[in-house]
């Protein structure tokens, strides 16, 4: 469950340094925090040729409502158990 948001980004501007991302698209973006979101959720940035031009949005259960009210971006970094990335 969730959403794409497409879009064109003017070509005129620098390429991302897509090895300070991992190389590759998709770009692991935050994650999402709400009650409108099942489970919670994440975005990715997709793109090619070192330019963006979709944003999917995703919950990790049933259900991402159209609107969402409240939420909160947070990290999806893996941390260990004394709570470092």
């Amino acid at each position: 469950m969730g959403f794409y948001l497409d879009f064109k980004v003017d070509e005129n501007l620098p390429k991302l340094d897509m090895p300070k991302y991992g190389g590759n698209f998709p770009i692991n973006g935050p994650g999402i925090e709400s009650k409108d979101v099942h489970n919670s959720g994440g975005c990715l940035l997709w793109g090619k040729d070192g330019y963006v031009d979709c944003l999917e949005m995703y919950a990790f259960g049933d259900y991402f409502k159209k609107e969402l009210r409240e939420y909160k971006l947070v990290s999806n970094e893996v941390k260990d158990s004394t709570g470092r990335e």
